[in-house]
């Protein structure tokens, strides 16, 4: 919320997310883990306390995976959890994070392992295989079925997603993700496309779609798949406007959402106060998509901002600025290399460089260091076309270094052309950044 609703500092943010790990329902969680690694006794289960739905509430409350809390926990899965018992036979002695065989399983595994930095990568690679012509997924399709499911489609698409914001993008995977939020598009999020009727009730669950729960587990509902196109980036465009009514007419009159579904089963803690009662999760991901969907109103922004938690100190990634031999491993998107001419770093020196991009291109830039304050910030203005500023800020946060990243055009116009190149190219460059740090220590 901090972070998302707030605008607050990304060493402020780091502070309140460690607390997830030590104080309230996250502790509690954690708390539960049994010596063999597993929640719940099982890899999944029907009754919601299994490790694969334990594992989903602890991203969803958004633990930090670089906490020595979340490292021993998932160690524990990773090294003891396999899927005996919990699915079909020939999944029995796979690894918890090499998945069983269903869809909508293995999304919500590869979610949660993406997440806490596991290799999923046989998940991901299964799930692209099995994407059904229409654009999404469903776990009945071995048994014939030809048509996706919503329900499956949206595990699905998490899955991807969290994939590629933890490891560098594949375009197969973006390929396959976009045609599966195209599914959802295409349909209104909750209508038939061959009739335009509103789907009512789940064929398979009997859920309602139009009524908003949490955890949703395997379920589909219209607030479920806003957020997910909140989190991905998605334009809010027309497709969503009947949505976005639908969502914001549940709001109360205190400004809250209420718990409208909570699926029977055991829950491992609980996390609101009961069905029918205004619920904290629910408010939260409705707030988040309607700061999302507002923003369609705002002139183009000229400041892209991104935000990482770095498990080092703030003096090992100021070094990492600092020293052209680490910043010529790192600077730039996936795929560019780099050929430093010149390299003052002093406030007010020059930093000249060719960027080579993947299918050969090159780029020359030019810089001026503005601002060097060790080891908490870096402004650069880059004064080669596009012109911008980019302030970087260093924090010591309970994981290690709160990063900041403002990036800063003189020309909305210019920002707003080169958005969908830049935004991705930033995040791009903090995953690089993190990598090359990582091998240093190794």
């Amino acid at each position: 919320m901090l972070r998302d609703l707030t605008g607050a500092p990304a060493g402020e943010v780091g502070a309140e997310r460690a607390r997830v790990a030590t104080e309230g329902a996250g502790a509690r969680l954690l708390a539960l883990q049994a010596p063999d690694g597993r929640w719940g006794g099982a890899a999944w289960n029907r009754g919601w306390d299994s490790t694969m739905h334990v594992l989903s509430l602890l991203r969803e409350m958004g633990l930090d995976p670089e906490s020595s809390e979340a490292r021993r926990a998932v160690g524990l899965v990773r090294d003891r959890v396999t899927w005996q018992g919990c699915g079909p036979q020939e999944a029995d002695d796979n690894p918890f994070f090499a998945g069983e065989v269903e869809p909508c399983i293995n999304g919500q595994v590869a979610a949660s392992g993406a997440y806490f930095g596991q290799d999923v990568r046989g998940i991901v690679d299964r799930l692209i295989a099995e994407q059904l012509p229409d654009g999404g997924w469903n776990c009945e399709a071995a048994n014939g079925s030809a048509r996706s499911s919503f329900n499956t489609t949206i595990c699905v698409l998490e899955a991807l997603l969290e994939y590629e914001r933890a490891v560098r993008s594949r375009p197969a995977v973006t390929e396959a993700r976009i045609r599966g939020q195209e599914y959802l598009l295409e349909r209104r999020l909750f209508r038939r496309r061959s009739t335009g009727e509103v789907i009512e009730r789940d064929r398979k669950g009997d859920a309602v779609w139009t009524r908003f729960a949490f955890p949703t587990w395997w379920h589909y509902d219209v607030l479920r798949g806003l957020d997910y196109l909140r989190r991905a980036r998605v334009a809010p465009d027309e497709p969503v406007a009947e949505a976005i009514d639908l969502m914001v007419s549940k709001r109360d009159d205190d400004g809250r959402w209420p718990l409208e579904t909570q699926y029977p089963g055991k829950m491992p803690v609980e996390t609101d106060e009961g069905e029918g009662r205004p619920s904290r999760w629910n408010t939260l991901r409705a707030l988040r998509v309607l700061d999302w969907y507002s923003a369609r109103d705002e002139r183009p922004t000229r400041v892209f901002r991104c935000h990482r938690v770095l498990r080092h100190t703030p003096q090992r990634v100021f070094e990492a600025f600092a020293k052209p031999e680490l910043l010529a491993r790192w600077w730039g998107p996936d795929g560019f290399t780099n050929t430093f001419e010149v390299f003052e770093f002093r406030v007010g020196g020059r930093w000249k460089l060719v960027m080579h991009g993947p299918n050969g291109s090159h780029h020359p830039n030019e810089s001026v260091f503005l601002e060097l304050k060790a080891p908490s910030a870096v402004v650069i203005h880059h004064v080669s076309a596009p012109r911008y500023v980019l302030r970087v800020t260093l924090a010591t946060c309970a994981g290690g270094t709160a990063i900041e990243w403002a990036q800063e055009f003189e020309d909305g116009a210019v920002a707003d052309r080169i958005r969908h190149i830049a935004e991705p190219a930033n995040e791009q460059n903090l995953n690089r950044l993190q990598a090359v740090l990582a091998g240093e220590e190794s």
